[in-house]
């Protein structure tokens, strides 16, 4: 599972037993959020979801996946652009692309220049 807050959203993702990948946003003090699937992205990777991680840059929200057969796939999404949908993922969200292992980072590796889970890479 993985966490980032921008501006006053909550963005959590996960990875299910079957290795399908889910996020949901909420603002503070809200309703509970409503899990969507990261299928509804483009392109989304066609084998089961290993882990995800979340980060945020210039008003986008990163996707990170890595595959069980150890392949890593991104896409971003603006922020704060509405309730996350499979619409908004379908129709808002770059598709997933491959992105070398390099770029990949745990939520959990602070860069002082880039943020939580943000790469230099990038």
């Amino acid at each position: 599972m993985s966490t980032v807050i921008a501006r006053d959203r909550v963005y959590t993702a996960k990875v299910d037993a079957d290795g399908r990948a889910w996020i949901q946003s909420e603002r503070f003090h809200r309703t509970p959020p409503t899990w969507v699937s990261l299928s509804h992205v483009r392109d989304y990777p066609a084998v089961p979801i290993a882990s995800i991680s979340l980060a945020t840059a210039k008003d986008r929200l990163r996707i990170t996946l890595l595959t069980t057969d150890d392949h890593a796939y991104a896409a971003t999404c603006p922020l704060n652009h509405g309730p996350l949908t499979a619409t908004f993922l379908h129709q808002e969200c770059t598709p997933f692309t491959a992105t070398p292992h390099g770029s990949v980072r745990s939520t959990q590796d602070a860069d002082p220049e880039g943020g939580p889970g943000v790469s230099e890479a990038e």
